[in-house]
C-alpha cells in the first residue's frame, strides 16, 4: 500500500474530517427510530475509529501554513 504523497495528504485530510463531521451531525439531528441489527452498531463504531486513525496518520503529513509559507 502506497503512502499518500504530500500533495494528496491535505485533500485526504479534508475528506476524512468532513466525513466525520457530517456523520456526527447526522447522528445529532436525525432522530433514531429503532435499534439496528446487532452487528451494525459495532461495525459503525469500528468504521469511525478507523477513520479517526487515518485522520491522525494524515495530519503530520500536511504542511503547516504560516506567514512565511509560500502561497
Amino acid at each position: 500500500m502506497d503512502r499518500p504523497t504530500p500533495t494528496k495528504a491535505p485533500i485526504a485530510l479534508a475528506v476524512i474530517a468532513s466525513y466525520l463531521i457530517l456523520r456526527c451531525l447526522w447522528r445529532i439531528f436525525i432522530p433514531g427510530t429503532e435499534y439496528a441489527l446487532p452487528p451494525w452498531p459495532l461495525v459503525s463504531i469500528i468504521v469511525d475509529i478507523l477513520t479517526m486513525i487515518a485522520l491522525f496518520i494524515l495530519k503530520p503529513q500536511v504542511p503547516i501554513s504560516g506567514p512565511d509559507a509560500p502561497i
